[in-house]
């Protein structure tokens, strides 16, 4: 596998193109570089957009090695550190890992790697919410308290994907800021694929969601931890599915939170008043299948997107 991006061939109309993606030479006015596996990552893009409207976004769907939930850690820590690399080239001023298994596989490399360099880039990832779940369950449960029950005698379960639950990372948090007897660890199988499709209301949605939800609901866990950026995208589904209260904890809105707090620790955030008109998409995914992709990120992302493709 080569180190280096390649230029799609000219003839291709999304061919991958370093200009476009260039934005201003300065720092402050460079993009907030993002990427995912997927679409998942989308879901952070979406809350940086919505918290930061005054930054640029360069986002990239790692698409040819998706789902990163599936694949050796090593091959996923490799990817991340290409990716970064890429991104830093194209002037990313703060690189965003939006996906649950590379952050708790990769983050401390990638921070050894570009956080302590002559030219440093901050590094900002994403984590099951374990210690945003805890905190909550702590403080907005008062009618547990008075009997008794503490947060970590609240069950929850964490829905995630098969290498995320598995990694030594997410191990610790668990030890850290909870008991295992009171956490159901739960992969999610399907769920990637019903986002990356971008048909959220349709009957394989609520199915595959349903199919996970049923058995945790008997067990009277009504808290779950989305631990996949990818798995944002079917908030809505899980609350149809479910047909009675249930709790959700997402990190989206947390990550883009220190993703400001980032750039205003490193005096980096975009001094124009003016919103970008435009963010930019780029795609590791077989030029073919590009039209198929952009239809779908374009639903999850609320507006129409051009992927260009790169090959890195």
């Amino acid at each position: 596998m080569s180190n280096s991006p390649h230029v799609i061939p000219s003839g291709n109309t999304h061919r991958f193109d370093k200009e476009n993606f260039i934005i201003n030479n300065t720092l402050r006015s460079g993009p907030i570089g993002v990427f995912d596996s997927g679409a998942g990552g989308l879901s952070i893009a979406r809350a940086i957009r919505a918290q930061l409207p005054n930054e640029h976004i360069l986002y990239l769907a790692d698409t040819q090695h998706a789902p990163y939930g599936s694949k050796p850690t090593e091959l996923v820590t490799e990817r991340a550190e290409h990716i970064t690399r890429f991104l830093i080239t194209l002037g990313a001023k703060l690189i965003v890992v939006a996906c649950n298994t590379a952050t708790v596989t990769s983050i401390k490399h990638l921070r050894t790697q570009f956080e302590h360099t002559t030219s440093p880039c901050p590094i900002v990832g994403v984590e099951p919410g374990i210690k945003l779940a805890h905190h909550i369950m702590s403080t907005t449960y008062p009618q547990n308290r008075k009997l008794g029950i503490t947060a970590n005698q609240t069950p929850l379960a964490v829905l995630a994907t098969h290498n995320t639950l598995k990694t030594t990372a997410f191990r610790k948090l668990i030890t850290t800021h909870t008991t295992h007897s009171s956490v159901i660890l739960q992969p999610c199988p399907g769920f990637v694929e019903v986002v990356e499709s971008g048909n959220l209301a349709d009957s394989t949605a609520f199915n595959t969601v349903t199919r996970i939800l049923n058995p945790l609901l008997r067990r009277h866990i009504n808290t779950f931890i989305l631990g996949c950026t990818h798995f944002d995208f079917l908030a809505e589904t899980f609350s149809k599915a479910a047909n009675q209260p249930i709790q959700l904890i997402q990190t989206h809105e947390p990550v883009a939170k220190q993703v400001f707090n980032r750039l205003k620790n490193n005096q980096i955030i975009n001094p124009l008043i003016t919103p970008p008109r435009d963010h930019f998409f780029c795609t590791t995914t077989d030029p073919l299948k590009i039209n198929i992709i952009e239809r779908a990120y374009s639903k999850l992302w609320g507006a129409n997107i051009t992927m260009q493709c790169a090959e890195i």
